[in-house]
């Protein structure tokens, strides 16, 4: 992928983030990421370092004695001292859903983090990523790559070109009332993609389809059940996965979906020898 254009001001109309989508402003959202031709899926339109890190206590800072959060602000104070002046500007720009609770430098990081370890619970922040906005159905999926210790977004579906690029904030398999609930503490936001618009008929049709698929997940998950009953484990998965396609979140959460298949799959081996 050729490398990214050096950023230009936030102000402008239009900024581009590379040969794949631009930067440009969205009614209600501030700005958001555009593709700038037709992608192809599974292609890789964002791989990018992040600008400062800090431990996952940051992202729960209510808990956090007075001389703790103070410290953790000076260590985000100093790690933004060391950037340029155009990545510090840029960082300011960035949405801060918390601003009254825990100022400028906590509450921005706090807004815009993304994790980078599940275990350490460590997170960053990633000035271009951060402005890929949040749909509940997705075109995009969002990882941290540990090897190449940069943050990296693939198209998970074709996208044509002017259509907005996103990614979840969020797990995807949740409920309408728990994402709101969910996005608004967060991120400070309703959202109103697709899915969240959705006619009440509609949007009662997709909890129950995403209420099964967290059953069936959860049952796939149940070691018990997969020694027991690999067959009736993989059949679940199979279920699962037709229920993803109907909800269109697919493509975003098939690989873990895989992963169990082949899992029940050796199971079942070991059980048939």
């Amino acid at each position: 992928m050729a490398a990214s254009p050096k950023p230009k001001p936030m102000d402008t109309i239009e900024v581009p983030l590379n040969e794949f989508c631009v930067i440009k402003p969205t009614p209600a959202k501030g700005y958001g990421v555009f593709a700038t031709r037709n992608i192809p899926q599974g292609t890789r339109v964002l791989s990018e370092s992040r600008i400062l890190n800090f431990p996952g206590t940051a992202m729960e800072p209510w808990g956090l004695t007075k001389d703790a959060r103070d410290a953790l602000v000076k260590s985000i104070g100093h790690q933004l001292s060391s950037l340029a002046k155009e990545q510090q500007r840029e960082f300011f720009a960035l949405a801060n859903a918390h601003k009254e609770k825990l100022g400028a430098f906590l509450g921005i990081a706090v807004t815009n983090a993304i994790i980078m370890d599940y275990e350490t619970k460590e997170h960053g922040v990633f000035l271009q990523a951060a402005r890929f906005n949040h749909a509940c159905r997705p075109n995009a999926m969002r990882t941290f790559h540990p090897i190449l210790d940069q943050v990296v977004i693939h198209v998970a579906k074709d996208v044509s070109e002017g259509e907005e690029i996103t990614v979840s904030y969020i797990e995807p398999a949740h409920v309408f009332s728990l994402r709101v609930q969910l996005l608004k503490a967060k991120f400070g936001f309703t959202c109103v993609c697709e899915l969240c618009v959705l006619p009440v008929r509609e949007r009662e049709i997709s909890d129950l389809r995403i209420s099964t698929i967290i059953l069936l997940f959860n049952s796939i998950r149940n070691e018990t059940v997969i020694m027991n009953e690999p067959l009736a484990s993989l059949h679940n998965t199979h279920t699962a996965m037709l229920l993803q396609k109907e909800e269109g979140i697919l493509e975003i959460l098939a690989s873990t979906f895989y992963y169990d298949a082949a899992t029940i799959l050796s199971q079942w081996e070991r059980k048939r020898w």
